[in-house]
């Protein structure tokens, strides 16, 4: 998507030898990708702090993610490319669990423009290999608070990697279809080769 030209014996290499399918990462968070590492970053730094006593979050990421600094968006959707969006939506969410959705955007809206987003040139110079984020929060008494990531959670090759997407699933599915039918559905997708009847997915979604 990025590349300014197109090479065509790169859509061929390793045909039939290389899945990707196999090395693709999963997604954690409703945002684009390059808001990830900044997110995980963060959940990591607030466990012990109070949205009130933030006075600025800084993130320093590579080129390509630094792109998603806006802290002005037009809508939730338009957030999903925002950098400052996401860390502000996830740390409310985090703090303000039931919060009506509409109070809940009022407090997103005043965390947001304490975030800035600046490109690293170290981070930079480092890819592909690696994408790397750091993330620092400073708090109103003066202390500073810094969290770096090698990568966003959900690499292929992530360790316990099956056991966080199934958690994950578990927190969404539990609270609309029930625990039993979500454990049920689970299971059978697990085991999908071996299924007859899909009928099963529109059952147990009533």
């Amino acid at each position: 998507v990025l590349s300014e030209q197109i090479r065509f014996d790169s859509l061929v290499e390793n045909l039939g030898e290389t899945y990707y399918l196999l090395k693709s990462y999963f997604k954690f968070y409703s945002y684009c990708r390059f808001c990830h590492s900044p997110v995980d970053a963060v959940i990591d730094l607030i466990q012990d702090v109070q949205i009130e006593d933030i006075k600025e979050i800084r993130v320093y990421t590579y080129s390509s993610a630094a792109r998603l600094h806006e802290r002005k968006v037009n809508n939730e959707f338009a957030g999903k490319f925002s950098i400052p969006y996401a860390v502000a939506s996830e740390i409310c969410k985090h703090q303000y669990p039931l919060l009506d959705s509409s109070l809940l955007e009022n407090k997103i809206c005043k965390l947001i423009e304490k975030v800035f987003v600046e490109e690293e040139k170290s981070y930079t110079d480092m890819l592909p290999g690696k994408r790397v984020t750091t993330v620092e929060l400073e708090l109103l008494n003066g202390n500073i608070k810094g969290k770096t990531v090698q990568r966003a959670m959900g690499d292929a090759d992530e360790e316990n990697l099956f056991e966080k997407v199934i958690s994950k699933n578990r927190e969404f599915l539990n609270p609309i279809i029930g625990e039993d039918r979500a454990n049920t559905l689970i299971k059978k997708i697990l085991s999908i080769e071996e299924q007859n009847d899909l009928s099963f997915l529109a059952q147990l979604r009533r």
